[in-house]
């Protein structure tokens, strides 16, 4: 068996142990000198990362937002070239349906104007509301099918002046007399429960005539209304006129008529006025006209002398207001000189006893006509149809209120040259 030797401890000398201590300081030393190196280049090392990640953090969020307001102004952009592009071709459409009719505009998917003239019937009175009337579904219809679904959308707008107890000679007045700066395309006329039979004719075709003076342009659409019973008097007088002219008659009153007895009435709210089933009859019996017009590309209404010389005398209107006149007491004078009709305009329902008219020392007396509803809310009483001043006329009414109450007289006259086909 082996036999292991007792382990004897060094016997260093004083010198020996001293260096071994002196070697042992100075290792430790260097270790923690190390150690101090090492902490520190960790530290320095995590300050450049977190100072690079916070310079780094502001350049990203200025290219971010540098970014948004890149593409923001980039939309604003193209929204203003696309809004640009839209109004040089409504600019465009607009230029180019200067040559084409109401109905070859619509062909054309060009804007349009449409204007109502006439009485209540007519105004949309009776619907439930305003979307159920006949207008409403008629601006819906035709923006639907003839002004969309390209790289436009066209609009039809509409000037609704049907109201009332409007007549068709005062819706003469008031077209004569328009000044809303909008070129019409279309006039829808519809007039008949609040006039008279006399001369109905006349004024209308005097309303044709004064439509189309203003308005060369303009296609007309005459309704004959379901209240008035069928063909009476009015009616086949305006029947006459529209056939002359060649304007096409929306009949509403067989359309009503196919519904029955018994059922003709379900259409009124009031037995005069369509509710929202009438108002429905009224638009598809226009719309139905208006599809046929285009389809058969019908152009522009032609110039055709009147076809009666008492409408004729009707295409010109001036207005001579009270203030142009000389007065002296309940006397009012002009110097003029005038060939035609002459329409006095007072604020009261002016008869043949209120006043005396003398044109050039010669006394005309007032008819025993009644007057008529005016456009200013006046009442108006033709003086003369066959009125002729070369130097001066007088009007002198009997007191001062009613002197008070003059406003002003109406000039009608034929257009130059012009002929009747009567």
């Amino acid at each position: 068996m082996r036999r292991f030797r007792k382990y004897r401890k060094p016997n260093y000398s004083r010198t020996t142990k001293l260096i071994l201590i002196a070697v042992l300081v100075l290792l430790t030393a260097v270790l923690g000198y190390i150690i101090m190196l090492e902490v520190r280049q960790i530290k320095l090392e995590r300050a450049g990362q977190l100072s690079a990640q916070q310079t780094a953090q502001p350049v990203q969020t200025q290219q971010e937002g540098e970014t948004d307001a890149d593409a923001a102004a980039q939309e604003a952009e193209q929204a203003q070239a696309a809004q640009q592009r839209a109004e040089e071709a409504r600019a465009a459409r607009i230029e180019e349906g200067k040559k084409y009719s109401f109905y070859q505009k619509l062909a054309h998917g060009c804007d349009v104007n449409m204007l109502v003239m006439g009485d209540s019937v007519i105004s949309g009175e009776g619907a439930s509301g305003d979307d159920t009337t006949w207008i409403a579904q008629l601006k819906a219809y035709v923006e639907d099918k003839y002004l969309s679904g390209g790289d436009y959308t066209g609009t039809m707008s509409v000037t609704n002046l049907a109201a009332e107890g409007s007549t068709v000679v005062k819706g003469y007045f008031t077209a004569m007399e328009l000044d809303d700066g909008v070129d019409y395309d279309l006039a829808v006329l519809c007039f008949a429960r609040d006039d008279a039979d006399k001369d109905y004719g006349v004024y209308f075709e005097a309303l044709v005539r004064a439509i189309h003076y203003r308005y060369p342009d303009c296609a007309v659409i005459s309704v004959l209304e379901a209240t008035e019973g069928g063909h009476t008097n009015k009616m086949m007088s305006m029947e006459t006129v529209c056939k002359y002219y060649d304007i096409p008659v929306a009949d509403t009153f067989a359309a009503h008529y196919a519904l029955g007895e018994k059922d003709f009435f379900t259409a009124f709210s009031d037995s005069i006025h369509p509710n929202d089933k009438g108002q429905t009859i009224y638009f598809e019996t226009i719309r139905d006209i208006i599809n046929e017009n285009v389809e058969n590309d019908t152009g522009k209404m032609a110039d055709t002398a009147a076809l009666s010389g008492e409408a004729a005398r009707f295409d010109r209107l001036t207005y001579v207001s009270a203030a142009d006149f000389t007065r002296d007491g309940t006397e009012f004078s002009l110097s003029q000189e005038f060939t035609g009709m002459l329409i006095l305009d007072c604020t009261y329902p002016i008869v043949k006893e209120n006043a005396r008219l003398v044109a050039d020392d010669i006394l005309y007396n007032l008819p025993k006509d009644a007057p008529f509803d005016g456009p200013r809310g006046n009442y108006l009483l033709i003086a003369s149809k066959e009125m002729v001043i070369t130097d001066k006329m007088g009007i002198t009414f009997t007191d001062d209120t009613l002197a008070a109450g003059f406003s002003g007289v109406y000039l009608c006259s034929s257009a130059p040259e012009e002929a009747s086909a009567s």
